[in-house]
């Protein structure tokens, strides 16, 4: 079976985040995961029960990025 990819190329930060957000929005297959975005635990196992990614501890990585002191340095 052939598998085509799509990359795109984002000039900046904003422009990844705005594609991202559309990108996701626009797929139906993620509405639990735009219900659940106040809850970034619940978000991300939603993301991840729709086949968003397929690595079966995506939720569980993300989340520990999430919650590490790395990330916590760039939050106001």
């Amino acid at each position: 079976q052939r598998v085509l990819i799509i990359f795109v190329i984002l000039y900046n930060l904003q422009q990844g985040f705005e594609d991202y957000v559309q990108f996701i929005r626009g797929q139906e297959r993620y509405r639990p995961a735009v219900e659940n975005a106040s809850d970034p635990k619940a978000y991300f196992k939603a993301l991840q029960d729709a086949g968003y990614a397929t690595d079966p501890q995506y939720a569980d990585k993300v989340m520990a990025v999430y919650n590490s002191d790395s990330l916590r340095s760039y939050l106001p």
